[in-house]
């Protein structure tokens, strides 16, 4: 006689069988060469003081998150999309206010755009 043991899906396969549909919807789009679909999970543990920086892996055709100290931050890095802040914020205007920044980092993407981090 044979056993059979069913587990519940784990979160990561639960996560990558949508990321897998809707990479299929997306190939099936006429403008899905334009549309990027970037991924982070909300369980992702960072230290205090930790961000996530984006590498991209041409070989893969992905875009790696890794965490990284901000004093340790250089001016090359890509902050993911999740670790940056509104500039219309209003909290964040509050708080611009009164800068007391003790380290100013600045930063041109290939694109001319820029990037400005400001550390505590």
């Amino acid at each position: 006689m044979t056993v059979m043991t069913v587990s519940a899906p784990t979160l990561a396969a639960q996560q990558t069988a949508l990321l897998t549909d809707l990479n299929a919807v997306l190939d099936r789009h006429p403008l899905a060469a334009a549309v990027t679909l970037l991924f982070t999970p909300e369980t992702i543990a960072l230290a205090p003081g930790e961000v996530l920086v984006q590498r991209v892996d041409t070989e893969r055709g992905v875009i790696e998150l890794h965490p990284r100290n901000v004093v340790d931050l250089a001016p090359g890095d890509v902050l993911h999309a999740t670790q940056t802040m509104d500039p219309a914020d209003d909290s964040f205007l509050d708080y611009a206010a009164a800068p007391t920044a003790g380290k100013y980092l600045r930063s041109t993407h290939e694109d001319g755009s820029e990037s400005h981090i400001f550390v505590i």
